[in-house]
Parts: structure tokens; sequence; C-alpha cells
């Protein structure tokens, strides 16, 4: 479902199609259902892989705007090696690139990172003169409904309304009972807001487990 669906299902469901005050606030409360469901378990639909070009001899990166965590993380060396990165404490990862005093560029390096507040850092400074990437396999936040995307576009729907509408319009609803003072009801659209959010939560872990059942081989036997 689009944003204008969504909030068009809401306000005949509560009879408010002329409520302007309700609607003026409805915004407000999808920012609290995406807030709510990026504070929640991750869920494969956030995972984004994002690649980084190296400048040779920094060794300090920022992560994209929409980062919630970390999936996993490698270096592509200009050769097209790619290799997982090791993960060093903030404090050993320092002393490593201010002990060797040197950077990298051969394709036995192992390369190492840490997490900094709103940045990663990596070991050993790179210094390769043909371009070196590092990928990122993260968890990226709910693209906001009705907000714009990296090009400036307007994001009039995601994943989360695609595939899993009745969260946003349960959730909508769960949060208008207190506007328009139907207090009664708040209870039962809590609990229909819930199961829809279970609902994300069990299809993840389907898609997360599906598959061949693993089975125990005894060794020696074939």
């Amino acid at each position: 479902m689009t944003y204008d669906e969504i909030l068009s299902s809401v306000t005949l469901m509560l009879k408010r199609e002329e409520d302007a005050d309700l609607i003026s606030v409805l915004p407000t409360f999808i920012r609290f259902i995406e807030a709510e469901i990026n504070r929640g378990r991750r869920v494969v639909q956030m995972e984004v892989r994002s690649r980084t070009t190296l400048e040779s001899g920094r060794w300090a990166y920022g992560w994209p705007n929409d980062f919630l965590g970390l999936r996993s993380i490698s270096m592509i060396e200009p050769s097209g090696k790619q290799s997982n990165m090791e993960f060093l404490p903030p404090e050993q990862l320092i002393d490593l690139n201010e002990t060797q005093c040197t950077s990298a560029s051969g394709s036995d390096v192992t390369w190492y990172y840490t997490i900094h507040n709103d940045m990663y850092q990596i070991a050993p400074i790179p210094a390769f003169t043909e371009p070196g990437y590092i990928e990122v396999v993260y968890y990226q936040a709910i693209p906001p409904l009705n907000g714009l995307d990296k090009l400036g576009g307007l994001i009039t729907e995601n994943w989360l309304s695609t595939q899993f509408p009745d969260i946003y319009y349960y959730g909508l609803c769960k949060h208008a009972q207190p506007f328009i003072f139907n207090d009664e009801r708040i209870a039962t659209m809590a609990a229909m807001y819930q199961t829809a959010v279970e609902g994300l939560y069990t299809n993840n872990d389907k898609q997360t487990w599906s598959g061949t059942t693993m089975r125990m081989r005894v060794r020696g036997s074939y």
C-alpha cells in the first residue's frame, strides 16, 4: 500500500475522513511506528549493501546515514580480492596503526576494523595505487514513508508498507485512539498492532531458517 492508501484506509475505518486535526498528526504517528520497528528485531528486509571507495592514507570512515547495525564488512583490494575484515577493540586498532607506522598495499594483508561512535576505523592504513573498496552489509533504517530518498525523491511506499501494510494500519489506529478520545479501543488496537509486528518477525524467521534440513554425517560414512 502507498502512503495515501494507508492514510485513506485509516481515516475511513475511524470514520474521520474529514477530521483535519487527526489527518494532520497521522504523519507523526507514522514516524513513531517506524521508530519502534527500527528499535526492534533486525529482519532480512533491512539488509543492504554499500561500497565506499578507499582513500590512500585514510583510515576512518562514516557509516551511512540510515545505518542501524552491522551485518558484515569486507575489504576489496584493487586486484579484486575480497576478504572479511576482523574486529579489533578501538585501543588495539589504534595501537596497530601507530606502532606499525606503515601502510598496506599487498595482497596477503589481514585487515581489521573497529567501531567508534558513528564511524568505523580500519587497519592497517591502506596505500593502494589503484581504487580499492570497503563493502559494508548493514541493517538499514526503514525508508521513511512520505519522506525523501537519497536522490530527493518522495517515498510513497517502502518494503514495510508493501509487504506488511497492516503494521502501519493498526499502528496508526492504535495511536489515533487517545487522540480522538476513544480510550476503550486502545487495548484492542494495540493487540492487533502487536499481532501484525509478530507476523513480521515470524516471516523473518521462516526466511532465515528455510531450506534443506541439516543432516548429521557419521565420520567415515559416505
